[in-house]
Order: structure tokens, then sequence, then C-alpha cells
């Protein structure tokens, strides 16, 4: 069964924030090794970004949609109780069921918006299109920031 949202292409991409740089994080490292591991030397900046880039698959530019946040939590449980049969299972078996909900929300969204009854209305709201705030570039907070604002407007 095929991914209900766009990233079915490059399923284990992650985006981070485009206000990133591979510098800037690159820098917090070294930070943070300086203050944690004062007598390990760091990696060089060209290692480093090698490593996040090509080994973790990491963007700084989002896609143009997002993925569903239940379907990338299965999948990483499914990867990450690998050596458990019975537990993958039952994470395949719930991934299963997410996408056919999400299959036969998208049915009901089409068979609703080709209704021609006067009195019915559908509304769909694009949890998809929200807009991300605030953009902080200090330190840690760079990482930390997930608040979002659902802007809806609705005109009967």
């Amino acid at each position: 069964m095929s991914c209900h949202y766009s990233r079915f292409k490059a399923p284990h991409r992650r985006y981070l924030d485009s206000s990133l740089t591979i510098k800037k994080l690159y820098d917090s490292y070294v930070e943070w090794v300086e203050k944690e591991h004062s007598n390990e030397p760091c990696v060089t900046l060209s290692y480093y970004s090698d490593v996040f880039t090509k080994e973790f698959n990491i963007c700084f530019a989002p896609p143009n949609s997002d993925t569903c946040t239940t379907c990338d939590s299965l999948n990483a449980a499914i990867k990450n109780d690998a050596e458990n049969p019975e537990k993958v299972a039952e994470h395949q078996m719930n991934l299963q069921a997410h996408k056919a909900e999400a299959n036969e929300a998208q049915n009901l969204m089409k068979m609703w918006k080709n209704n021609e009854d006067a009195d019915v209305h559908a509304i769909a709201v694009d949890l998809q299109q929200m807009l991300p705030t605030p953009r902080l570039s200090a330190g840690r907070n760079l990482l930390l920031q997930t608040q979002n604002v659902d802007l809806q407007l609705v005109h009967l």
C-alpha cells in the first residue's frame, strides 16, 4: 500500500528548518564537545558534513508537502524493533490500518466534493499548510522549536 503523503519517493530523508546550516550545527557540535568532552578532538567540518548528509540523509530544504507523523512513527518503530518479529508485525498491522483509514477519509472527501446537494457543505482542513513560527537562530533553540500556527478561514 502506498504512502498517503508525497515523501514516499525519499522515505528515509529527514528535513531540518531551512534557516539552519551545516556550519551552524557544526559550531554547536564543537561547543558541545569542548564543554562536555574537553579532552577529545572534534571531527573536521567536511567530515561532519559528509556524515550528516550522507549517513543520516538529512536535508535543510523541506519538501513541498509533509509526511504523516503516524506513518513516520510506525515506520521508525518497525525499524527499531526489527529483532522482535511480534512487535514488527503489530506495527505493520497498525500502519496498514492507519493507511486504510487515510484512504477511506480521502475517498469520503472526494465523494462529498462531488455532492450536488445544495444543503450539504463539506469542509476539509489541510494541516500541511500550517505556518511555523517563530524562527530563532540562537544556540540550542535551533533544534528545539516546533511551534505552529494553523490559520483556518471558513466562508459559507
